[in-house]
């Protein structure tokens, strides 16, 4: 029997071009892993960013207070003069009992919080996702509020909390007031956000009906 040249038989088609594979794997790539591509980069870059930061007057004053201020001064004294409320001392307040490095701790908090809000965003967020993928990298959610370590970032983060409990609020309540709590406690901003969001919760239980209709 005769055996046919290697070099006349001619290559199977596999019926895809090199274009049509690389395209079908871009599709795949962007219905599975866009969030998450974009989430590693802005945590990628929100460390790079933070670690060339200066800390600001204002970033070193908290610190300050969270170091040699009394609990009782922190707690009753150093918010009338500080304009907000006393959580963002307590929470480096542990840190800065300890003498550990100022800046790299006050910026791992910042960090921390303003990652786990992004992954909140992008993760659960219902907005479209053209818009979930580039907020993280506006000037305020990227710099003001993460880079810069201000109460805001915990502020961003009750606030989106307060977002994704708000459609179960009458099922789950507690959660939900949790969110408004933690939304007073972060800023003086706050509780101005947190009151609104409150009075018209109330305003719809007593009234029966859904805000959302009007």
């Amino acid at each position: 029997m005769e055996t046919p040249d290697i070099a006349t038989v001619p290559p199977k088609n596999s019926g895809r071009s090199p274009q049509q594979t690389a395209g079908q794997v871009f599709t795949l790539l962007a219905r599975q892993n866009w969030d998450l591509i974009v989430y590693i980069s802005y945590c990628a870059l929100l460390v790079i960013m933070t670690a060339f930061h200066e800390p600001w007057y204002d970033e070193a004053q908290a610190w300050m207070i969270a170091k040699s201020g009394t609990l009782k001064d922190i707690l009753f004294s150093i918010p009338h003069y500080e304009g907000h409320p006393p959580f963002w001392h307590l929470i480096l307040l542990p840190f800065a009992r300890l003498s550990l490095p100022f800046e790299f701790s006050i910026k791992a908090v910042s960090v921390i919080i303003s990652a786990v809000s992004m992954w909140i965003l992008i993760f659960r967020s219902p907005l479209p996702k053209p818009l979930r993928l580039s907020l993280p990298f506006t000037y305020f959610l990227f710099y003001q509020y993460a880079v810069i370590s201000r109460p805001y970032s915990l502020l961003f983060l009750a606030f989106l909390l307060a977002a994704c409990t708000y459609p179960r609020r009458n099922q789950r309540p507690f959660p939900f007031v949790g969110s408004l709590i933690l939304l007073c406690c972060a800023s003086s901003y706050g509780i101005v956000l947190a009151g609104g969001i409150a009075l018209a919760w109330l305003y719809e239980l007593w009234d029966g009906d859904s805000l959302s209709q009007f």
